[in-house]
């Protein structure tokens, strides 16, 4: 009897150490958890696109998709050159944000910026991509991973659903095994 109780105790003591281990695990986890946010900005002449971790761990980006009217673009330029306008008087600013690691808890990183400088036409450019974003023609799709490989992806087109009072993947329904299957830009 005196064995059999030994043995019952043993045996509830290693349920409760597994059971405390994967709790330890799980928090962990939670504390580098990284939460990547893409959001846009516009003004009458400029457009800016900006990446951010509000998540309390760094975020590892894999890789960036942009598309337009969901055909995979392979970068900034192109993206330009599907819309009609004069090269001269644009400033533009790209900054690749595929490989890179965005710290939590930093304020957001510019990743793209187009300015009309001058003519009409060059701000029908800024108004025309805007209301691409707003349309949601024009998205970005970042997929992200934490320190310990859980990965993530988000999508610019979030900000204006939310906008629009509609329903957005929550945080586990965005959880990938993976980034390597996605489709990558050159950005």
């Amino acid at each position: 009897m005196i064995a059999l109780s030994a043995v019952v105790l043993s045996v509830c003591g290693l349920f409760i150490s597994i059971y405390e281990t994967s709790l330890i695990r799980e928090q962990q986890r939670a504390s580098v958890w990284p939460n990547v946010q893409v959001t846009p900005s516009f003004k009458s002449d400029t457009l800016k696109i900006f990446v951010q971790n509000t998540g309390v761990g760094p975020a590892r980006i894999m890789n960036a998709s942009l598309t337009y009217k969901d055909n995979l673009i392979q970068n900034w330029d192109h993206l330009k050159s599907a819309f009609d306008y004069e090269e001269k008087d644009i400033s533009d600013i790209q900054s690749l944000v595929s490989g890179e690691v965005v710290p939590p808890s930093t304020e957001k990183e510019l990743i793209y910026r187009v300015a009309s400088t001058a003519t009409n036409q060059n701000r029908d450019l800024v108004y025309q991509m805007s209301t691409s974003i707003s349309n949601m023609d024009i998205d970005l799709e970042v997929c992200y991973c934490s320190v310990y490989d859980e990965c993530w992806t988000t999508r610019l087109s979030y900000v204006e659903k939310r906008f629009r009072g509609e329903q957005v993947p929550t945080r586990e329904e965005r959880r990938v095994s993976s980034c390597s299957a996605f489709e990558q830009s050159g950005i």
